[in-house]
């Protein structure tokens, strides 16, 4: 170790400046800019322990430094001080500054140099040339590892110090395939290569290597040129029944010189296909959208498809590049396939237990006024303190006073029911929440009033109105019954016209009753009979779906012409009636008032047999629902 003496401490403290920025790279190293100076502390094993002017303290290596001043009164103390300096910074190990990445290379990369560089000590390295009189050259600027894309320009750069004339060997893929490019050497010692337009081939590992008479030093980067990534082949499908989808497969294609490689999955539909889409199914028919990104591996299922005509087809992408499309792959699910898989899904969530909310809910809700009442249930008006949107909240007491107690089974069966259902004509569900006393089933809100309650107060109405909201209805009992569900309970009162600014749709509620009827499920105990009950349903059959349409059948009369198709002046009478279906329909006082194709199609569902009354689906293609009908209005008193 290199110490001052106490007398020459005491006069001054050896001091020193960085001839190169340094960054430590080691624990206890600092990092310093070219020009900053220091105080040197002492000198070990080729590091010097510093401070700086802000008075951090670290190690530097020597050869970043250069002195500042040489203590000694006299010229030849001054020499033998720079003397023992120089005795003590050539002392380091110099294994410390020789790389071993050259034990790594590639043995199938040919690095044969191309250009050797004679230098000598430039006025870069003048300032350091005293501090290694005879020692090997040292890098001090490293090639770095750089990623670029494929045509662009590649820039690599290195630095040597050497206190004599050394040679410069540039190797690499560039270099050995005579590629054209560029080396510089800069007046401050650094070189520079420089390759333009690069190819997948110049990737690789690029060694620069500096000797002189008393050694060599080196410095290695690997280079990574990016390339398109390769159109995915094979590509091939697989239907998947239970989702309703397909499951696409391809194999890899070429990476691009990268490690990892992912996929984008993208597809268009026939725009032909019916109105009926879903969000899934509403690219354009000459634009792709996006079915699937980020994929990793080579395949991916697709699922909520509708019967229609697709063409997906794969893209590859890496972190530079988008590759081009593979080849359209041609698919239409059928719509049994279809069918199917929505069945399972609504299965599904029919099954699924309900999760209620506490009596925290109303923390975030304020409950309103009552909008409405049913047989064990009041309906409030439920906003969301946050959002402000409106809900309808239905409240079941959990143990009622009078009448028959609803158990919890009954009540989550008409929670799961609501959650099973989705569809823009059923009213959808929000929340489900259990209080002490209470079940609320949350729903959203409609705004608009009952269907015979609507047209009351219009005043007045036309086969083509009327046509459209009964249109409503078939399309959300289609639905349901695609399912085996029916609602089992229908009323006027459970059609609702949800009015916006420029339409009016109906939406049915209250599905309390409603029967999965591929169960052998009896009627419940509590379901009271009333005027639209069909027969079947008064003489205790199985639970079906053709019961919803007598329902529909009957409140349709009773909005065409103002009364029940059936006598009704006392319960007996009426229950007569509809079991043997002695109904009065042609001699109802307006029925004349309506177009035949009406008048057939009221006739066609109000029939006694479940076999031969029409269900929702046939409903939808008959003539009066299909064809154009009259839009002449109807005054309600001229009925």
């Amino acid at each position: 170790m290199l110490d001052p003496s106490p007398q020459q401490q005491q006069r001054e403290q050896l001091s020193a400046q960085f001839v190169y920025d340094f960054k430590a790279v080691k624990p206890k190293q600092i990092s310093a800019k070219r020009g900053e100076k220091v105080k040197i502390v002492n000198v070990r094993d080729g590091n010097a322990t510093v401070t700086k002017e802000n008075g951090v303290n670290g190690e530097v290596p020597t050869y970043f430094l250069e002195l500042d001043h040489v203590p000694g009164e006299t010229f030849a103390e001054q020499i033998d001080y720079r003397r023992n300096w120089y005795e003590t910074v050539d002392g380091r190990n110099s294994a410390d500054s020789t790389s071993t990445l050259m034990c790594t290379i590639d043995n199938s990369i040919d690095l044969m140099p191309l250009l050797s560089v004679n230098t000598d000590s430039s006025s870069y390295s003048s300032s350091l040339k005293k501090l290694h009189p005879q020692s090997a050259p040292v890098c001090i600027e490293e090639l770095c590892d750089v990623t670029i894309k494929v045509n662009s320009t590649l820039t690599l750069s290195c630095a040597f110090h050497s206190n004599h004339p050394y040679t410069l060997i540039w190797r690499g893929p560039a270099i050995s395939r005579k590629a054209d490019f560029k080396i510089k050497i800069e007046e401050n010692g650094e070189s520079i290569l420089t390759v333009p337009k690069c190819t997948s081939s110049d990737g690789g590992q690029y060694w620069v290597q500096a000797t002189n008479d008393y050694g060599t030093s080196h410095t290695v980067a690997w280079i990574t040129v990016v390339d398109v990534p390769h159109v995915p082949i094979s590509i091939r499908y697989t239907t998947v029944e239970e989702s309703g989808g397909v499951e696409l497969k391809w194999q890899q294609p070429i990476k691009g010189n990268t490690k990892y490689v992912w996929y984008i999955v993208e597809y268009k539909c026939d725009e032909d296909s019916s109105s009926s889409c879903s969000a899934f199914c509403e690219a354009s028919s000459n634009d792709y959208d996006i079915a699937a990104d980020g994929l990793m591996h080579c395949s991916v299922l697709i699922s909520d498809l509708k019967p229609k005509q697709y063409s997906f087809r794969v893209r590859a992408f890496n972190e530079l590049f988008k590759g081009q499309p593979s080849h359209s792959l041609n698919f239409k699910p059928s719509i049994e396939m279809i069918r199917y898989a929505a069945r399972n899904a609504f299965l599904k969530e029919y099954n699924t237990k309900v999760e209620y909310l506490d009596e925290k809910f109303f923390e975030y809700y304020t409950v309103g006024d009552v909008i409405g009442r049913g047989r064990f249930s009041l309906v409030k008006k439920a906003v969301c303190n946050t959002s402000n949107r409106r809900f309808a909240a239905k409240f079941l007491t959990r143990h009622p006073v009078s009448g028959v107690d609803l158990d919890e089974d009954h009540i989550s069966k008409e929670i799961q029911t609501l959650n099973a259902l989705r569809h823009s004509n059923i009213v959808s569900l929000h929340a489900a929440v259990k209080t002490t006393h209470d079940f609320v089933i949350v729903m959203k809100w409609i705004n608009g009033p009952s269907i015979l309650k609507y047209i009351a107060k219009l005043g007045y109405f036309n086969e083509e109105f009327v046509r459209n909201l009964i249109r409503d209805a078939f399309a959300a009992l289609d639905y349901m019954h695609s399912f085996s569900m029916a609602h089992y309970d229908l009323k006027p009162e459970d059609l609702l016209v949800h009015l916006s600014k420029h339409s009016a749709r109906l939406v049915l509620i209250d599905f309390g009753y409603s029967q999965y009827c591929c169960q052998s499920s009896a009627i419940p105990l509590s379901y009271q009979m009333n005027e639209f009950s069909s027969p079947e349903q008064y003489l205790h059959r199985s639970p079906t779906t053709k019961s919803d349409i007598w329902s529909i059948g009957v409140i349709l009369f009773v909005l065409l012409c103002g009364e029940l198709p059936f006598d009704s002046s006392n319960n007996e009478l009426m229950r007569l009636s509809i079991i043997s279906a002695n109904l009065r329909i042609d001699s109802a006082k307006r029925f004349h008032l309506f177009s035949d194709s009406l008048k057939s199609f009221v006739k066609s569902i109000l029939v006694l047999n479940i076999h031969e009354r029409p269900t929702a689906s046939d409903c939808l293609k008959s003539e009066w629902i299909t064809q154009k009908v009259s839009c002449e209005e109807i005054q309600l008193d001229d009925r």
